[in-house]
């Protein structure tokens, strides 16, 4: 983002300048026709450039450097599933951005989304949040990284989600699936659910929960590491609503 020293893959191009307006420590300066083609040491922010100076080359990149320029950051949800899209005008040694999401008093990190490193046109980004756990109030931020390790934060965005009015189970995904596939399921209250995964012959092979959950939507993840290829039934019971669902586990 313009923070630290940058580099270029070209040499720029220079008008109007001859080698006798740089000077460095070794006397490496190098112009052909207009390009800059090596260089050390040397300063670009005195318009004079004395002779017999030494600088710094850092100050001739940071000058050349385009800043990470976040153009736009949107946020929306549909079916569960937050999305956030953003839009960089410019990019310099930009790494790439982690998505944090506020849990409690802190953010914590959630994804990584890797960067287009330089670049003087617009690059477009997305991240789809899936762990939503429950209704309420969500805050994101972008941390972008560049490559030197520095960083900086963007504006927060946010979004309430509101409680769900019906239960129900989704389809896993994916489905087949090799070894894990994710249940979605919502609650309209608050009440105990258990979710329990059962072979063909209607043994219990695995309880993926059994607790009270508050009104929202929920994402469990079902690992059939252990268990041997075939079709099973996963199903959900509360108080006032049950329902089956086959899986397909193919290895």
């Amino acid at each position: 983002s313009g923070k630290g020293t940058g580099s270029f893959n070209t040499a720029p191009i220079f008008n109007n300048i001859s080698e006798r307006d740089f000077s460095s420590k070794d006397g490496s300066v190098a112009i052909d026709n207009g390009f800059l083609t090596h260089v050390y040491d040397v300063d670009i922010n005195n318009t004079s450039r004395p002779q017999g100076s030494a600088y710094d080359i850092g100050a001739y990149e940071r000058a050349l450097a385009l800043p990470v320029e976040l153009s736009s950051l949107t946020i929306k949800e549909s079916e569960g599933t937050i999305t956030l899209k953003w839009t960089t005008a410019t990019e310099t040694n930009n790494f790439g951005f982690e998505i944090q999401r506020k849990s409690g008093e802190d953010f914590i990190t959630i994804g990584f989304v890797e960067g287009h490193g330089n670049s003087n046109s617009p690059k477009h980004y997305n991240f789809s949040d899936t762990d939503i756990g429950q209704s309420g109030e969500y805050y994101y931020r972008l941390k972008q990284i560049d490559n030197d390790g520095t960083f900086e934060y963007s504006d927060v965005v946010s979004i309430t989600i509101g409680s769900p009015v019906l239960y129900s189970l989704s389809q896993n995904y994916p489905n087949p699936f090799n070894p894990k596939t994710r249940i979605d399921y919502t609650l309209p209250e608050q009440q105990n659910v258990s979710l329990r995964v059962y072979n063909m012959l209607g043994e219990m092979v695995q309880e993926l929960l059994n607790e009270v959950k508050p009104a929202g939507s929920y994402s469990v993840t079902f690992d059939g590491t252990n268990l041997p290829s075939g079709i099973y039934v996963y199903r959900i019971q509360t108080e006032g609503f049950s329902e089956n669902k086959k899986m397909t586990l193919l290895k």
